[in-house]
């Protein structure tokens, strides 16, 4: 495993696109990143700016991975309004993650794309325009009225959580959700609830 040579900690970075298009991400880079590392790029929830360094450390997905003793992954959350649900987001993301991808030498199988509540929707409308650059999804506590029309949904290995505190419109979406992975033959989902 070569080493990245990367510091390690989480910083606020800035993006931008060929057509000029800046995003603003938090990006997480852990203790001895070496270029055979998974990549996780994390969709926040409606309203959440995803940027807060205070707020990321705290709590949340990057927060947790902090805890987690074997937490070798690099982690990108991109900042949005929170709706997560046009092309054009999903294509400047893309390009973004494909950038990342290259500079850290990371291949787009070990790239997770994972969302939590509206960040579902993000996730599963990013993977139907974008599939050759995720090698895994993961959805939390999520409403994903996205139709899973991508080929790709036949086998990307995906996960679901949903909480027993989540309402009941979260759960009904995440169970039509994995519904459809199964009606496509998807063996390698699982939603957990």
């Amino acid at each position: 495993k070569a080493s990245l040579g990367l510091d390690p900690g989480i910083t606020k970075e800035k993006f931008t696109c060929e057509d000029g298009k800046k995003i603003d991400y938090v990006l997480r880079i852990p203790e001895n990143a070496t270029e055979d590392m998974d990549m996780v790029v994390w969709f926040h929830g409606y309203r959440e700016d995803g940027m807060s360094l205070d707020q990321i450390k705290a709590r949340g997905f990057i927060a947790a991975a902090e805890r987690l003793e074997n937490q070798d992954c690099i982690i990108v959350q991109p900042k949005d309004d929170g709706v997560w649900n046009n092309a054009r987001d999903a294509d400047h993301l893309a390009e973004m993650v494909t950038s990342l991808s290259k500079q850290y030498n990371i291949d787009p199988s070990r790239v997770t794309i994972a969302g939590h509540s509206n960040g579902s929707v993000g996730a599963c409308y990013y993977v139907n325009r974008h599939p050759e650059t995720a090698g895994k999804v993961i959805l939390a506590s999520g409403y994903s009225g996205v139709k899973l029309d991508n080929p790709v949904w036949d086998t990307i290995p995906t996960m679901g959580f949903v909480g027993t505190i989540n309402d009941g419109a979260n759960k009904a979406s995440m169970e039509n959700c994995f519904q459809q992975l199964a009606d496509r033959g998807n063996t390698n989902s699982q939603l957990y609830v």
